[in-house]
């Protein structure tokens, strides 16, 4: 069984130095293409920027964000053609949300119908405390409760 393990370090020993050494030429030429791009970028006319400009703002002025990661692929022509399709949608998905809040408020209540008044409480105090956890923000609850922990050390050990 040492003989296994002997094996694997002397391979992963010869290995690991082997593929780093033969993935540095393609970061280099990935490197290198980076650094043509910024450079074909910076040597752009002016005018074109400034139309490039005036394209942007016109589509920003346009509602609603693109689907996750489009913004990085689409061109500006298909960046329009889709904010007309989210418009168009969003005159059908509007009313169905209101009618889901709607839905979800009633099932809310019937769902507070089957508790007492004592659990109705308890759960409005926990909501409560929720609420000032997230005011509060979430790294001053995590060093309590990483000092915590030592508290309870410190106590046990005496």
């Amino acid at each position: 069984m040492n003989v296994r393990f002997a094996c694997l370090r002397w391979t992963a020993a010869l290995l690991l130095p082997a593929l780093t050494l033969a993935g540095t030429p393609m970061l280099r030429a990935a490197e290198e293409k980076v650094a043509e791009k910024t450079e074909a970028k910076a040597e752009a006319k002016p005018a074109a920027k400034e139309a490039a400009a005036e394209g942007a703002k016109k589509d920003a002025d346009r509602r609603g964000p693109l689907p996750f990661y489009y913004g990085k692929v689409v061109a500006p022509d298909q960046k329009a053609k889709i904010y007309e399709v989210q418009e168009k949608f969003a005159a059908e998905i509007e009313p169905l949300a209101a009618k889901i809040k709607e839905l979800q408020a009633e099932r809310d209540k019937a769902i507070e119908a089957v508790l007492t008044a004592d659990q109705l409480a308890k759960i409005k105090e926990l909501k409560a405390e929720a609420a000032a956890k997230a005011a509060a923000g979430r790294k001053p609850a995590a060093k309590k409760a990483a000092a915590e922990p030592k508290a309870e050390k410190t106590a046990a050990g005496n």
